[in-house]
């Protein structure tokens, strides 16, 4: 369906009734906070020196629907850091009785109100966003940033922006996706002024852009700039410099691959906008016998690993995932065997897929020796003497038998040495490596079938 932008934003535009439940359950966390500040020893501390500040895109007002609510504890700068953590989470725990304590630089409390996923999270009050004793101090300043830039007007292209980049599968910036955060999403349309600018300048974008946008402070106002390479020593795929912490990469999450999404699909709504960028057609996995004739008809083959799901928070979790992923990819790449895709997910167990393009190896390989010049090349001739001998730029060269010939055994062979990340390595002796389909005729769980669905059929979204 064409895209019409009025119809586009009131579509993403919160409701009243959705405005008033969020502020509603704002007004409630707010005075349990206050509450709580009479239940827990404050130390030298008095209530009225911890400051409850709505943070995020519910303060700011840019938020999609079933937004999260951030309320930021501010200390004052100088409270000790162990006295900071565990009045923040006691309180956090009074406001939020079903919450999890999570970690970002320091602990946090994270659950269930209301329906809202809230996070209740202790901070240190400091003078500026560049004078910072934790990462999280700068939150207050980006959002009294951001409020103070907006118009009604980019408050609705920001929505569109967020929903154009959620839609694409690269909005957030945590470990399983690597891709915009809300924040930096927010400054990028404030720097372009609007949706549409800012899809037509990321067209352009190369990988290492730097994007500048700076906060005169002596007025509170803010203007955007392209500047020079004094800011490209970030050195990551997109470099956004802070607006209120110049030595900070408010891109640091965003991938190479995210970011080569967002140039791709900016390039294709501008030559063709739809609303499938924005509400892409969901992934639906196929029958377990598609897939197997789509084994048979491609003539790959393909693996599946599994293993216990650990209890880790989403960041860490991922980001070993991924590591698994890489290491098995690399280990079959260097022993011959091409990856032509993988794929992975998170459910009650832990599962990955690779299509390779062969299974087996053949029995010998040509092995390289030493250069004839060193002291090595006679070892390495009286060894090999039975064999084919010859020299190839300088270095011996040999035929010799490999050792493993067969995909899952290259990788169950090499699995103790590989790293596949602090807590997987600890199930090893639970990692499962089969071949698909099943030689023993094993039915396929509608996870795996959802599983293998991505590694054939998970396109750009907006070409589903």
């Amino acid at each position: 369906m064409a895209y019409v932008r009025d119809e586009m934003v009131e579509r993403l535009r919160p409701s009243g009734e959705e405005v008033s439940s969020v502020m509603a359950t704002v007004d409630q966390l707010m005075r349990r906070i206050e509450s709580a500040k009479d239940q827990f020893d404050l130390g030298p501390l008095g209530p009225g020196d911890l400051e409850s500040l709505l943070v995020g895109s519910v303060a700011k007002g840019t938020y999609l629907s079933d937004p999260d609510i951030d309320i930021f504890i501010r200390f004052p700068e100088s409270t000790d850091r162990e006295e900071l953590e565990r009045i923040g989470l006691e309180i956090g725990k009074a406001v939020v009785p079903e919450g999890e304590t999570r970690f970002a630089e320091h602990p946090y409390t994270h659950g269930p109100y209301n329906g809202f996923e809230v996070d209740i999270v202790p901070c240190f009050r400091v003078p500026s966003g560049a004078e910072i004793k934790s990462n999280v101090d700068r939150t207050p300043f980006h959002t009294a940033f951001v409020i103070h830039s907006l118009t009604p007007r980019t408050t609705e292209e920001i929505l569109l922006f967020k929903r154009f980049l959620k839609g694409i599968g690269v909005y957030g910036a945590e470990i399983r996706i690597e891709g915009f955060s809300g924040y930096l999403t927010e400054i990028i349309v404030l720097k372009y002024g609007g949706f549409q600018e800012t899809l037509k300048a990321a067209s352009g974008w190369k990988e290492g852009q730097v994007l500048h946008i700076t906060a005169e402070t002596d007025t509170d106002e803010w203007r955007g700039e392209h500047v020079g390479t004094e800011n490209t020593r970030f050195g990551a795929p997109l470099n956004v410099v802070d607006p209120v912490d110049p030595n900070r990469n408010v891109a640091a999450a965003v991938s190479g691959e995210s970011l080569s999404v967002l140039i791709a699909a900016a390039r294709e709504f501008i030559r063709s906008p739809d609303e499938g960028f924005f509400f892409p057609k969901p992934l639906e996995a196929v029958s377990n016998e598609t897939l197997r004739n789509v084994v048979e008809e491609r003539g790959t083959s393909v693996i599946i690993a599994d293993m216990p799901r650990p209890d880790l928070v989403d960041d860490v979790l991922y980001s070993q995932i991924k590591k698994t992923r890489n290491v098995v990819q690399e280990l079959l790449e260097r022993s011959g065997i091409g990856v032509i895709g993988a794929s992975f997910m998170a459910g009650d167990r832990l599962q990955w897929a690779w299509e390779l393009d062969r299974r087996k190896l053949p029995s010998s390989k040509v092995h390289a020796g030493p250069p004839v010049v060193t002291g090595n090349a006679s070892r390495f001739i009286e060894k090999w003497k039975d064999s084919r001998v010859w020299v190839e730029d300088g270095r011996l060269m040999t035929i010799a038998p490999r050792k493993h010939t067969d995909a899952v055994d290259i990788v169950m062979a090499d699995l103790e040495e590989l790293n596949l990340g602090k807590d997987l390595n600890q199930l090893k002796k639970q990692f499962e490596l089969r071949y698909y389909p099943s030689e023993d005729g094993l039915a396929t769980s509608s996870e795996t079938e959802l599983l293998l669905t991505m590694l054939f059929y998970d396109t750009l979204p907006w070409l589903r």
